[in-house]
């Protein structure tokens, strides 16, 4: 199973008055040894007593905690072990020296410290946006079992990474059916990508060089002679469902570094087939807002919105029964994951020092 999710453990910090820390009092004296009391899990995370003393002698006294997290005014402020200063500024700024009172409760995280790089710190993202990110566009996505070591937290488990558009590559598209009118909305998203996510993208002058395919306009139980064999292989398998009227089928690739968290691990997108029909399953014909949007809702797919989410009424929600934009919750998501400091293959604990930092 994956790690337990930010709002979890921000929920634990607001129904557990235990966990309010309060800042000891500053002095010069010299860093004083401490450790965190009890008994630890191997692997995970663990509300535990703190003995007294200073958090920067946990890589020396406890080696296995990765970071510790304690409440103050119903926010979770944690300090990492071994990570630059200034992600920890904010944690020694309320705790001078990193001294917390013994008998302070605290959350504690035990695993492998993370080795990736950390991010620079994501000030210009909401927090709204850092929480639907990781519930919605981070989920438990790929079994990895040909990887011992790899990603410590999931190795032999379902993982949830970013997943995205390689970054610089430029977006090969073919066209296979459509109106004008369809091929306007395309033009119209596509250009929204390059201009807000830094997407180049261009018409691709074959189907053998493209790597996103789109098939519009068409009727799903009459679909032009055009279409390549793996095309209508993908439609027939789709005809299972009866509200069907349009989807993405997306592939991967990732790279792995040395064990498992170098930052050259990626996760990325290699194609996408998007299947846009004018009818649904049931014979139902769609109008065109709606044709527009599932051309839309289609194409954020094909980049890197991997799931759908829960929140109705927009683009991203699993069915939409009017016409729909990316609201701007949606657009700073999508901004968010094509951010030089998030990169595909990061998971939520690689994530988490950049949540915790937020001002």
């Amino acid at each position: 199973m994956r790690q337990r999710s930010i709002a979890f453990l921000l929920a634990i910090a607001l129904l557990a008055p235990a966990l309010v820390a309060t800042p000891a009092s500053a002095d010069d004296g010299a860093v004083v040894a401490a450790k965190i009391g009890g008994t630890l899990p191997t692997k995970g995370v663990a509300i535990a007593i703190w003995e007294g003393g200073s958090v920067e002698t946990l890589g020396i006294e406890q080696p296995q905690v990765a970071s510790i997290w304690v409440s103050q005014n119903g926010v979770l402020v944690g300090y990492l072990v071994g990570a630059p200063t200034f992600v920890n500024a904010s944690f020694l700024a309320q705790f001078p020296q990193g001294t917390l009172q013994a008998g302070t409760a605290v959350l504690a995280v035990v695993g492998a410290p993370i080795a990736m790089p950390v991010p620079v710190p994501a000030t210009g993202y909401a927090a709204a946006t850092w929480e639907a990110f990781v519930d919605t566009l981070l989920r438990p996505n790929f079994q990895v079992t040909t990887c011992p070591g790899c990603w410590p937290e999931y190795a032999g488990s379902n993982i949830g990474v970013t997943i995205r558009w390689p970054e610089a590559k430029m977006l090969e598209v073919y066209v296979y059916s459509g109106t004008a009118a369809d091929i306007a909305t395309v033009e119209t998203e596509l250009n929204a990508f390059t201009s807000r996510l830094d997407i180049p993208w261009r018409y691709a002058a074959s189907p053998a060089v493209a790597n996103v395919h789109l098939f519009m306009g068409f009727d799903r139980n009459n679909v032009p002679a055009t279409f390549p064999s793996w095309a209508l292989d993908n439609l027939q398998a789709q005809q299972q469902v009866p509200s069907w009227s349009a989807y993405t089928s997306t592939s991967y690739f990732y790279t792995v570094g040395p064990n498992g968290t170098d930052p050259a691990d990626r996760f990325e997108i290699d194609d996408a087939a998007i299947f846009v029909p004018y009818n649904q399953a049931n014979g139902t014909t769609i109008s065109r807002p709606l044709l527009d949007t599932n051309i839309r809702h289609e194409l954020v797919h094909a980049i890197g919105w991997s799931d759908h989410w829960s929140v109705s009424g927009r683009l991203m929600s699993p069915v939409a029964f009017a016409e729909q934009e990316l609201s701007p919750l949606e657009w700073d998501m999508l901004e968010l994951l094509y951010d030089d400091l998030v990169q595909p293959g990061m998971y939520e604990q690689q994530l988490l020092a950049t949540i915790a930092i937020l001002n």
